[in-house]
């Protein structure tokens, strides 16, 4: 990629997100759906999904007045579309194939059906990564499958007003569990009134406190690490402005990335590391397995996260658990904000992001994030928030249940936690969808 290119797109994500922008963008799709809905609901509903995750940014400024109530007329407006079961799109609108390598990572059972006197006491699957959700939900026969089983849908990217989730309400007689660390997806959830259930966990409520861990003979060879992918939506771009606004050449970085095909800014990221003469300053480590990042986690004083919008970032709650404090942007759409507390680490405004890095560098000590992650946002402690919710609703439906689930950590593959013993005897999800596929 080249690097105005790579330029570009930062340009374009920040004016994406100022409101003089994302008001009148949002504003001008919800009066196209209005256009299409007599004659195509299910256009006119995704626009307006499109409409509710462009209106979303605006969870990153100061909320001014109306803008909340912006957002519930378009989250009733969705809702209204779903009384119509038309409006949703057949469920092979996503195209992308489950097949036995994805289906290895697109999930994972954590109780099995239990089979008694003629009736069932549901099982309990968990499906993680948007894509992969969708897949799966066009790969089984999904009225056979809830017979069965109940779903918890971890999704991998914020903005909870897609098809893809919002097709599981075509099965209405069904609680569905959504994961939702981010506070406005679980308020767009709670709005539309249907039978998906938010639950505020997400990815970084199930890191494996065995893999990241404090390893105290580890000195402290770097001021700040930064994990991130080589694409504009990490921001990279910012913490060049940042450092070279701080004129410190003794300030070092790990920069820790993962290399996919889809990211293709790595070139002209490294490119501006270089025109900035700041290449002493940074370390770039790529593709480390996790025992690694932890090792690089534990030679930081603090982990930092740029930026404005992900998925529910695990990094930075890897962090907590190698003893690392974070430093996030406040306003942050994805991660779950409210765990950036005083043992953990802070909230930073743009102005005074320079002046964090520097307290972080003279007072890391001050942090304590390992305990507070142990007893608030460790597996076990989620394991048993998600199965009192799946208990509640068993019952709640006049169904049995005498069996809880077993837990499961991102290492950052999913896994049974403790361990592989946790889950045996339990199907794989190519089990389930050889079972349930769509072909039988």
């Amino acid at each position: 990629m080249s690097g105005m290119k790579y330029r570009l797109q930062c340009l374009g994500l920040d004016i994406s997100f100022h409101p003089w922008f994302h008001r009148p963008a949002a504003a001008a799709i919800t009066l196209l759906a209005a256009l299409f809905r007599p004659f195509d609901p299910s256009r006119a509903l995704w626009l307006l999904t499109v409409a509710h995750r462009i209106a979303a940014r605006g969870w990153t400024t100061p909320r001014q007045p109306g803008e909340a109530e912006r957002m519930r007329r378009l989250t009733a407006a969705i809702a209204a579309s779903l009384e119509t079961p038309e409006s949703l799109p057949p469920v092979t609108f996503n195209r992308t194939p489950l097949d036995w390598q994805s289906a290895e990572t697109a999930g994972i059972v954590l109780k099995a059906p239990i089979r008694k006197d003629g009736s069932v006491e549901k099982g309990v699957i968990l499906l993680k990564y948007s894509h992969r959700i969708a897949a799966f939900e066009r790969a089984v026969n999904m009225g056979a499958l809830l017979e069965h089983y109940r779903i918890v849908l971890e999704p991998s990217w914020t903005g909870y007003s897609h098809l893809a989730y919002l097709s599981f309400t075509r099965y209405r007689k069904h609680g569905i569990v959504m994961l939702a660390p981010f506070q406005g997806d679980r308020e767009f959830i709670d709005g539309i009134r249907r039978n998906l259930i938010a639950v505020d966990l997400g990815p970084g409520d199930w890191v494996d406190p065995s893999v990241f861990r404090p390893l105290p003979s580890e000195p402290k060879r770097y001021d700040a690490v930064f994990i991130a992918r080589w694409n504009h939506v990490k921001r990279h771009d910012l913490l060049l402005r940042v450092l070279r606004h701080m004129g410190d050449s003794s300030f070092r970085v790990a920069l820790l990335a993962l290399n996919t095909r889809l990211d293709r800014g790595r070139d002209a990221i490294l490119r501006s590391i270089e025109a900035r003469g700041m290449a002493g300053q940074f370390e770039i480590l790529e593709d480390l397995p996790a025992a690694e990042v932890n090792r690089v986690l534990n030679q930081a004083k603090v982990n930092v996260l740029l930026s404005r919008q992900e998925g529910g970032n695990r990094a930075i709650f890897e962090g907590f658990f190698a003893g690392v404090p974070g430093l996030v942007m406040r306003g942050h759409i994805g991660v779950r904000t409210e765990h950036i507390v005083p043992q953990t680490g802070r909230l930073f405004e743009l102005p005074s992001l320079a002046s964090e890095l520097l307290h972080f560098r003279d007072h890391w000590e001050e942090f304590a994030p390992r305990p507070w992650a142990l007893a608030q946002i460790a597996p076990e402690v989620s394991a048993a928030k998600l199965n009192g919710v799946l208990r509640e609703l068993a019952l709640c439906e006049g169904e049995p249940w005498t069996t809880d689930i077993v837990a499961k950590a991102n290492r950052p593959g999913v896994g049974y936690y403790p361990g592989a013993e946790d889950g045996m005897g339990l199907p794989t999800i190519e089990q389930i969808v050889r079972e349930y596929g769509r072909a039988q």
